[in-house]
Order: C-alpha cells, then sequence, then structure tokens
C-alpha cells in the first residue's frame, strides 16, 4: 500500500537551501503536491526576508503572488535540481513527494514510496553521496491523498497529476490525450491507460474510506 517517510535534512545539505540562504526567522514551503519525475516543486510559499535569493543567479525566482506585507509571498522557483544528490535520489527511488518545507537551519520532507526496495533505492544513494538525511517517522499513509497516491505505481501518479493540472480533466478539456502522450514521448494509448488505472484507484481507496467510516459509525 506504500510507505510514507518523514526526513530532514540541513539546508547545506540541500541544494535549494543553499541557493535561498535563508536567513534567521524565514521559512518556505512547497505549495502543493508535485511528483519528482516532472518540474520539481515548482511553487513555494515564502515567510520573512527574500533579499537572501532574488539575486542568486543560479536560481530563476519569480514573484507570483503578493497580499500584505507580513504575509507569506508566492514564488515560483527555477534551479538547476538535477544536480542535487538529494532529488537524485528521490527520482531513483520513484519516490513522491508529498510536502516539504526549510528555514535556514534544516529542511524536512513528507515522501511516499511505492515498496520498501525503493526506499533502500533511495537511502543507499544519499549514504554513497554523503547526504546526510534523519529519518523522523515511517509508516503507512494515513490522509485519503497519501492513501490514494500509494495505490498508484509512481508513473500512474505523476501522469494523473499532470492530466489534471494541464485541465485534462476541465469542462471543456484544456488539453488531449494525445498532447499528454507528446510530452511523455509515450503512445496515447499508454497515457490512457496510466489514467484510467489512477483513476480506478482512486475511486477504490475512496470507497474503502467511506465504508471504514461507516463501519466505525456501525461499531460506534
Amino acid at each position: 500500500m506504500g510507505i510514507k517517510v518523514e526526513f530532514c535534512v540541513s539546508s547545506n545539505g540541500f541544494m535549494l537551501g543553499r541557493l535561498l540562504g535563508l536567513s534567521r526567522g524565514s521559512s518556505v514551503r512547497a505549495e502543493k503536491v508535485v511528483p519528482t519525475g516532472g518540474t520539481l516543486m515548482p511553487f513555494w510559499w515564502v515567510s520573512g526576508n527574500t533579499e537572501t535569493f532574488t539575486e542568486e543567479p543560479r536560481l530563476n525566482s519569480r514573484l507570483i503572488f503578493e497580499d500584505t506585507e507580513n504575509q507569506p509571498k508566492l514564488y515560483s522557483f527555477e534551479w538547476n535540481h538535477m544536480q542535487d544528490e538529494l532529488v537524485q535520489a528521490l527520482v531513483l527511488s520513484d519516490a513522491i513527494v508529498l510536502d516539504v518545507e526549510g528555514n535556514h537551519e534544516r529542511w524536512s520532507f513528507r515522501v511516499l514510496f511505492e515498496e520498501h526496495k525503493d526506499i533502500s533505492t533511495f537511502y543507499s544513494h544519499c549514504t554513497d553521496k554523503d547526504v546526510g538525511i534523519e529519518v523522523k517517522k515511517m509508516g503507512r499513509p494515513s490522509s485519503l491523498s497519501e492513501r490514494s497516491l500509494a495505490t498508484m505505481t509512481a508513473t500512474q501518479a505523476r501522469t494523473l497529476v499532470d492530466a489534471y493540472e494541464a485541465g485534462y480533466f476541465d469542462i471543456p478539456r484544456k488539453t488531449s490525450i494525445v498532447e499528454l502522450s507528446e510530452r511523455y514521448g509515450v503512445s496515447d494509448q499508454a497515457v490512457s491507460e496510466r489514467i484510467r488505472r489512477a483513476t480506478a484507484q482512486l475511486v477504490k481507496s475512496s470507497l474503502a474510506v467511506e465504508e471504514e467510516h461507516l463501519q466505525q459509525n456501525i461499531d460506534g
């Protein structure tokens, strides 16, 4: 059913942490779930001082949304994430990043792995490349979204999220199976099957949770 792992790494141990150079009292948090196979975590809420990274030449930062001076600001970050050993470990293990937040000292990750062997792949790469991770918690997914993702393969989850973000499920649709297949470089039939299987797992997980809640109410 998948394994959820929560771990930390020092700010110097993560390339984005080094690029941002957050000052004391400042923090960032990924805006939403983004699989590691695509553009890695492009949107971030930033609280505190932003002057530490706006002039960083290796980071393309763009202000997306700003409400008031004391509220977090939404930024998009583009950086060469595949040069980072931690990111490489996540990609090699087909991990799905659920949540990331960081400050001037450390970064915390919540990540979903399909199988225990994927965790071994991730940990081995981190060890070989001297990436100092500290595992805080490991267990089964708890929320409905985590359970749903855990029943899919990483490829199915990635395709489903990409299709949603591209507007495939909008009315009218903003993209097509053909356009999605061109993005992945596979046949439209392969993309269609991924979406159908991922959607089936999503419905199955939702019904299982509803049945579990119903049973709890009956037992209670």
